[in-house]
Parts: C-alpha cells; sequence; structure tokens
C-alpha cells in the first residue's frame, strides 16, 4: 500500500505471468478501480486509466447497463425520419396511457394511402416503419388518432 492523493491508500496487487513482463493492478478505496501499469523488458513503461468512482460516479469502461425502460407522460406524435426520404421512413409516437390508436397516411388530396396501426396500444413509445416503395413522389400526411388525442404531421417522399 502507498499513499495516494488526499491521504488516500491505494493497494496494489502484482501479477507474475511467468514471462518476461509483469502487471500492476491498482485499487484506491477512494477512487475505485484506477487502472493496470504494465512493464515489460524491452519496452517502455506505461500507465492507463480504465476506471475510477468519484463522488459515487463511476467513470470508464462499462461491461453491462441496466436501463428502466421510460415510459411516456404525454402523448405525442414524432416527425417522420428521415426526411425527405425514399422510399422507407420511420414514424414514431408516444402515448401517456393505454388507448386504441389508428395511424394512417394521407396524400395531398385527403384520399387515405395506408393504415399502418389500427389496434389498443399500452403506454409506452412506439415507432412504425412506412414503405413508400409504390407511391410517386410528392407530400403525404400522417394523422394519428388515439383517444382524444389527433395529430397530423406532414413528410415528403423524394425520389
Amino acid at each position: 500500500m502507498f499513499l495516494f492523493g488526499d491521504s488516500t491508500r491505494v493497494i496494489r496487487y502484482f501479477y507474475d505471468t511467468g514471462l518476461d513482463d509483469s502487471y500492476f493492478i491498482t485499487i484506491s478505496p477512494k477512487y475505485g478501480f484506477i487502472g493496470i501499469q504494465a512493464s515489460a523488458v524491452q519496452a517502455t513503461y506505461y500507465q492507463s486509466l480504465l476506471g475510477c468512482t468519484i463522488s459515487g460516479i463511476t467513470y470508464g469502461i462499462l461491461t453491462a447497463i441496466n436501463e428502466e425502460k421510460r415510459l411516456s407522460n404525454k402523448f405525442q406524435l414524432l416527425q417522420n425520419y428521415p426526411n425527405p426520404f425514399n422510399p422507407e421512413t420511420v414514424i414514431g409516437y408516444q402515448l401517456s396511457l393505454l388507448s386504441f390508436v389508428t395511424l394512417k397516411v394521407f396524400d395531398v388530396l385527403g384520399r387515405e394511402v395506408v393504415t399502418l396501426v389500427n389496434e389498443e396500444k399500452p403506454q409506452g413509445n412506439y415507432t412504425v416503419s412506412f414503405d413508400a416503395s409504390k407511391l410517386s413522389s410528392g407530400i403525404y400526411f400522417y394523422t394519428i388518432r388515439a383517444g382524444k388525442f389527433h395529430r397530423t404531421k406532414k413528410m415528403v417522399l423524394l425520389r
């Protein structure tokens, strides 16, 4: 053990590989895992910071991520992407509660082109793909209805 920074103890573990090189792993109670120092007979010494914990926040390489699924707290129709598109685009929407959802695409004359969604969906975030390979270039509108929520957005098919 030796001192590191503000009287923080650091533990160094030495690993003998049985070859002409050796490795040290440095651990600090205050900063967590500091890094690995390797040395070889004919090489330059180096130190790399692989990870540490400062004020409860861990920095460095992560091996696993446990994210909670974030549910939407509002109704929203998102802009399609990409826009303009050729020939496919993705339309996203968010539901704040269980709703019967219809998502339809219309041409500039108001004629329905396709129904993309027509079912009950629980609260959450959704995406749907729209393939316009059989349609001509132009402006199209997509409309969502979910309970009392109603929204329309414009998209451009550009060939």
